[in-house]
C-alpha cells in the first residue's frame, strides 16, 4: 500500500500526533519537518473528544495480551469513530478483533 497515496483521505488523532514527535525525537529526527510532511499531505488531525478517549479506555482490556500502547488505541478508537479502515504498520492489529478493516503498509 502507498501510504503517500492515501494520506490526503486520511485523519489522524491528536494524541497520535504527539506520539509522532515522541518518537521520531527518541529516534534523532526532526518531528517539526515530519509533522510538516504530514500536513503537506493533507492529513486531518482530529482532536480527541470524550467519545473517542472512552472506546481508547475501553480497548485496553480487548488489546491488553497485544501490548498495544494508549495512542494506538487512541488512533483504533478514531477509526471506530469515524468508520474508517486504520493503515498501520504493525501487523499484530490484524489479529486484535476489533471489527475495523486493517491495511497493512508494508
Amino acid at each position: 500500500m502507498d501510504a503517500l497515496r492515501v494520506l490526503p483521505q486520511g485523519v489522524i488523532c491528536a494524541v497520535n500526533i504527539a506520539e509522532v514527535v515522541e518518537v521520531r525525537r527518541r529516534t534523532g529526527h526532526d518531528s517539526k519537518a515530519d509533522l510538516e510532511l504530514l500536513e503537506l499531505a493533507g492529513l486531518a488531525v482530529i482532536d480527541a473528544d470524550r467519545e473517542i478517549a472512552r472506546l481508547a479506555g475501553e480497548l485496553a482490556e480487548k488489546t491488553r495480551s497485544y501490548d498495544i500502547s494508549l495512542a494506538d488505541r487512541f488512533c483504533l478508537a478514531l477509526a471506530i469513530t469515524q468508520k474508517l479502515p486504520v493503515l498501520t504498520a504493525d501487523r499484530i492489529w490484524g489479529e486484535l478483533g476489533t471489527g475495523l478493516e486493517i491495511r497493512q503498509l508494508r
